[in-house]
């Protein structure tokens, strides 16, 4: 992609970067268990690629969301212990 980007991440054979002109994550290599398919129209503040799923911390809420794989777990996100 020909876009100025605040961060990437690279993954096993993806890529994910946030975008510096909307802060919307976008992804592009292999996306065989959704690894590089981002939630539409969400802005993220830092992205993390692994192996076959990815990471974001979201702008509005500062929360995890993860998607790919969630083999053994990887994309699921836990909450927070309650006080």
């Amino acid at each position: 992609p020909n876009v100025p980007y605040t961060q990437i991440s690279a993954g096993g054979f993806h890529t994910c970067g946030i975008r510096a002109d909307n802060s919307r994550a976008e992804c592009w290599g292999r996306n065989d268990v959704g690894q590089s398919t981002v939630s539409p129209n969400v802005e993220y503040t830092h992205i993390s690629a692994g192996g076959h799923h990815t990471c974001g911390i979201r702008s509005d809420n500062s929360l995890a969301e993860c998607w790919g794989s969630n083999e053994y777990g990887r994309s699921t996100v836990l909450s927070p212990p309650s006080a």
